[in-house]
């Protein structure tokens, strides 16, 4: 968000504080599903895009919430299939997030039968250049092939850490 002016950074340095100050028209269901979950601890995931769930763990790593990341990314493993690949795979993409990007690059290489076969969809659904990097990455997973690590949640959810973890 500091990248895309969405959310703009004052510091006074005469307290030498930092406030965070939200635009009207910033991304609002990442800032509310953010919001949502650190005050009410709830996100509503069945009702999310994949566009919008990436960007709520684009928000988590920024603010190192950690169990909302293993959340996020096990509700994105769980749901990663043929209709949801194009927009993680993008969205990952996008925001520079390399797990959820090599995540959906694994499950390209096992789908790529149905991949391979359809060239100029996915090629006009990721744009050439991420198409490119698809086709090269199920490529080279030939000569070596990649595992993924499937996510699985570990830790409780405590809000008071996460509070701690935000304000300390």
């Amino acid at each position: 968000l500091l990248r895309r002016n969405i959310v703009k950074q004052k510091i006074k340095k005469k307290k030498k504080r930092n406030i965070l100050s939200i635009t009207v028209n910033a991304i609002p269901n990442t800032i509310i599903n953010l919001l949502q979950w650190v005050y009410g601890n709830r996100t509503f995931l069945t009702s999310m895009t994949p566009e919008n769930c990436c960007q709520l763990l684009a928000q988590a790593r920024l603010y190192e919430i950690t169990y909302l990341i293993e959340l996020l990314e096990y509700h994105l493993q769980n749901i990663l299939n043929a209709d949801t690949f194009v927009s993680i795979l993008k969205s990952s993409s996008q925001l520079s997030d390399q797990r959820i990007k090599q995540m959906s690059l694994v499950y390209a290489v096992q789908q790529k039968v149905i991949i391979l076969q359809k060239p100029t969809y996915y090629a006009e659904c990721l744009g050439s250049e991420l198409y490119q990097e698809l086709v090269f990455f199920i490529g080279a997973n030939e000569v070596n092939p990649v595992s993924w690590k499937p996510v699985s949640l570990t830790q409780q959810d405590n809000v008071i850490d996460h509070f701690k973890a935000l304000y300390t």
